[in-house]
């Protein structure tokens, strides 16, 4: 069979099904009848000999680097920092659910796929794989029983992994405390449902072989390399062609778009990749998230960094920007201003000028610290418009030292959502293509992976978010403080001294809570409070959360927090 006939074959049988490997970091409603029983029993301790260690022991600074015969300890501890940097948690962790017990919801066009249950649980999880089985998962994506698995699995990225640092993973997962859990079934329709077809992608577009050095290159690229092109698994998303996985022909790097969302150009083209920005400028933004130049991460890349990228080293977060440096492929675009956006009165300047100038300023600099810019902001420079247009209908969750942005879309047509889409991408010294239209925007509204599910546009699946596990969960959850009171209580008039007296109380009973955890955490804590009280008109109640979460930040921000 030859290389085209299989391309072809692949092509045609699998091409939605690697739409897997670029779902969204958003998830489809959960039906809350599922329940989890950590009570394993007495039998099944964790497969590891040492047992499951403790935090410090996991400090990824103890890791082993190399040498010498590794302890159980270094082998846990750097186990945890390279299951961090493979972002297995983002994926096998549901909300609300036991970390790495399965079960999130990947919406794809042809299903709903359930991510697996990766814990050492014997009956429902992994507790039964032997590590031989956990390196044929890795290498040609094949779970114990032999089935193919589906490409939602960056297992064609993980394929490079060496044998050490994949011992290191199935040592840490194996430590973990195993869950009982069940994970529903698949809802994949057919033919897509027939897994041995996946043998013909996984030989079209998997390669084969593990990571190797490129001597002409500096040991800091070739560190950079390797994450990228394994663990991080940074090309499922960002390459020109997602279906086509592993492969040069899948234009890698070069961005394109999953799920509603745009996964930028991540190359060192000046136009449209990272060839602008500096390289601390790109740390930023890469360990935190946030930067004053490239702005906030959204959608998926903001899970991502949340997840796994702010966990990462710091000289391995310049390994990677030191290795993006060396990719370089044409500008996704031609970045030039289009004659309609040349004049006095451009289409959309007049919706910016109602809706986004008074925060971000008529020259698009926004606030230094506070307000991010969008001239030169690299989420506007994508190829497409899709980051902006969900932006503007989910709003966007503190992050750094930047505030929370409303979700304006609740009180603006599809035209001018597209409008002022198109503007922002050309004014001031941005010259990417104006392509937003208000169908695209309409099928952003409803689509039930993007930003249609957005606490702060009143419209998250299943109500609010829950609250994550933290200082402020334990604080929150204290009754004597009276702060779930106060909330309950608050009016709009009254919102004001009771935001200061509930920031004052978290502030003291946690400290070392970060400005956006107390923004963001609170927010979230008074969600469904605020989605039970009657006496709020139910198309404001988006904008009272909003004015709630900015004056928490202003709070924060007027006492010196950030």
């Amino acid at each position: 069979m030859s290389k085209i006939s299989i391309f072809l074959g692949a092509t045609a049988l699998f091409g939605l099904s690697l739409a897997a490997s670029s779902v969204s970091a958003q998830e489809r409603a959960w039906n809350g009848t599922e329940t989890y029983n950590e009570a394993v029993p007495a039998d099944q301790p964790p497969t590891f000999p040492q047992g499951k260690p403790t935090t410090a022991q996991l400090d990824p600074a103890s890791a082993a680097k190399g040498g010498g015969d590794p302890t159980a300890t270094d082998i846990l501890a750097r186990g945890k920092y390279l299951t961090d940097m493979a972002d297995c948690a983002s994926c096998h962790t549901h909300d609300g659910g036991p970390e790495f017990a399965g079960g999130r919801p990947m919406g794809m066009p042809f299903g709903t796929l359930y991510t697996p249950n990766i814990t050492p649980d014997r009956e429902t999880g992994i507790g039964g794989w032997t590590f031989e089985d956990f390196v044929t998962l890795f290498r040609k994506g094949r779970n114990k029983h032999g089935q193919y698995v589906y490409p939602g699995m960056p297992y064609p990225w993980y394929a490079s992994m060496r044998d050490e640092d994949i011992k290191a993973i199935y040592a840490y997962i194996m430590s973990q405390a195993p869950v009982r859990y069940k994970i529903p079934e698949n809802q994949i329709l057919f033919p897509f449902n027939f897994r041995p077809a996946i043998a013909l992608y996984n030989l079209a577009f998997v390669p084969s072989g593990i990571f190797k050095d490129d001597p002409k290159q500096s040991a800091l690229v070739n560190r950079g390399d390797y994450i990228v092109n394994s663990f991080a698994h940074c090309t499922e998303c960002h390459n020109g062609r997602t279906l086509l996985g592993k492969r040069d022909i899948a234009l890698p790097f070069a961005g394109g778009v999953i799920t509603h969302w745009a996964t930028p150009n991540i190359t060192n083209n000046k136009a449209s990749g990272l060839g602008r920005y500096t390289d601390a400028q790109l740390f930023n933004y890469l360990k935190t998230g946030a930067d004053d130049v490239m702005g906030t991460a959204v959608g998926p890349m903001r899970e991502t960094v949340d997840v796994s990228l702010s966990k990462f080293r710091d000289e391995d977060i310049r390994a990677i920007i030191a290795y993006l440096r060396t990719q370089d492929r044409p500008s996704t675009y031609s970045p030039y201003k289009r004659d309609a956006y040349k004049g006095p009165n451009p289409p959309g300047a007049q919706v910016y000028n109602s809706f986004c100038s008074a925060c971000h300023g008529a020259d698009g600099k926004g606030e230094k610290g506070v307000i991010p810019a969008l001239d030169g902001n690299g989420m506007i420079l994508a190829a497409g418009p899709h980051n902006v247009i969900n932006v503007i209908i989910g709003g966007v969750e503190a992050k750094g030292s930047f505030g929370v942005m409303p979700a304006l879309g609740n009180s603006m047509t599809d035209k001018q959502i597209a409008d002022v889409t198109n503007y922002v991408r050309q004014a001031w010294s941005n010259n990417a293509p104006p392509n937003a239209d208000a169908f695209l925007v309409s099928v952003n509204r409803v689509d039930a992976d993007g930003a249609a599910q957005s606490m702060l546009n009143g419209k998250h699946a299943g109500g609010c978010p829950a609250l994550d596990e933290s200082e402020l969960q334990k604080v929150l959850a204290d009754d004597g403080n009276g702060i779930e009171t106060a909330l309950t209580s608050m009016t709009l008039p009254t919102m004001l001294p009771t935001v200061d007296a509930v920031v004052e109380k978290v502030k003291q009973a946690a400290p070392d809570l970060k400005p956006e955890q107390i923004v963001n955490g609170l927010t979230v804590a008074y969600c469904p409070i605020l989605y039970r009280d009657t006496t709020v008109a139910p198309t404001q109640k988006s904008a009272q959360l909003a004015n709630f979460s900015a004056r928490v930040y202003t709070q924060l921000r007027t006492n010196g927090a950030y």
